[in-house]
């Protein structure tokens, strides 16, 4: 691996994650329009407090910790950044489902990653049943951005060094493969 900082940058940075990236535009331009999707505009100021709370959400009530992996099935939305944003704060792998595959290919997918969570939408939740058949113990749910989590402990939080994605190829054969992500790429 190539190394990007000196030695005297590196600790300070290694303990950062890409969601520094809205915490640090939310303090010098919290009004500004951060997302704006179907209308809706999210500020800086907004979305960190999203983030946040979302953070609490898988932290605190779903238990979720650094390395856990979490899908979202749905299209692209708003609720999707706020999940990326809030795994890669704590050290979560997002694992973004394709819609247009078919329920066998999601459920091999799911089940491959070792999901823990399932974020969707509403648009899929029909599919739902037969997407998670047979995963045992996998948590199906909406994003929640009122987290009533009273956070006792101190949350583990995610490095700039962790994976964040693990995006599923097509090939032309055998089963799909995940490539991983980390924060850094």
């Amino acid at each position: 691996m190539t190394k990007m900082l000196p030695d005297s940058m590196e600790s300070s940075v290694e303990a950062q994650t890409i969601d520094t990236w809205i915490t640090g535009h939310a303090e010098f331009t919290p009004h500004k329009a951060a997302l704006i999707f179907n209308g809706r505009e999210t500020t800086y100021g907004e979305l960190r407090k999203k983030i946040a709370s979302q953070s609490e959400y898988l932290s605190g009530e779903l238990g979720l910790k650094r390395g856990d992996r979490i899908a979202w099935y749905g299209k692209n939305s708003d609720e999707q950044i706020i999940l990326l944003f809030a795994a890669a704060r704590l050290g979560l792998m997002l694992v973004p489902l394709n819609w247009r595959l078919a329920a066998d290919e999601l459920n091999y997918v799911l089940s491959d990653a070792g999901v823990r969570v399932l974020f969707h939408d509403t648009t899929f939740e029909a599919d739902l049943p037969r997407v998670t058949r047979e995963l045992d113990g996998i948590v199906q749910t909406r994003i929640n951005l009122k987290s009533s989590a009273q956070t006792t402990q101190q949350m583990e939080l995610g490095r700039i060094t962790d994976p964040l994605l693990l995006v599923y190829t097509s090939g032309t054969t055998g089963r799909p493969k995940g490539a991983v992500i980390t924060q850094q790429a």
